[in-house]
Formats: C-alpha cells, structure tokens, sequence
C-alpha cells in the first residue's frame, strides 16, 4: 500500500477505499476544473466516498464525502428528480 493509498483512506476516515467507481468532469468555472470522483469504501459495513477534486492554474483543492448506503439512495433520488 503506497503513500496516496493512505492519504486516500485517511481523508475518508479510514475506510479503504475498494475501488473507483466512476468520475464525472463538471463544467469548469473561471478556468477551474471541477471532477466529482465516486468510490466504494469498506469500514466494516460498505460506505460510499464522493471526492470533489478543483483544478485551477496554480491550485488544487480536494474535498471528501463519506455516505452510508441508504444517504447514498437518497442522493441518487435527489439527482434522479433534478434530471427530469
């Protein structure tokens, strides 16, 4: 296990993150490039981590999410009605 192996399980209160899901690129702001990446997480019970990455000239800004599974359906409620 590398070092951004830890990094990663520490920002997500150390969970080992399983696997990455997915990444989906936002639309970028002021020359800010927004990626929201998905992972599936393993403290005991399975979790799901949302890692919000901003890229800009010069900066990087990184922001973890840990949800259980059933915060994790309502989001997916959420997204899923403001789609329609």
């Amino acid at each position: 296990m590398g070092m951004g192996h830890w990094f990663r399980s520490q920002m997500f209160g150390g969970a080992t993150v399983v696997r990455t899901v997915g990444v989906v690129a936002g639309q970028p702001v002021g020359g800010v490039k927004t990626e929201l990446k998905v992972h599936r997480l393993s403290r005991g019970s399975p979790f799901i981590g949302l890692e919000i990455v901003q890229k800009g000239f010069l900066s990087y800004q990184m922001a973890p999410c840990t949800l259980s599974v059933a915060e994790g359906q309502r989001l997916i409620e959420f997204l899923q009605s403001a789609v329609q």
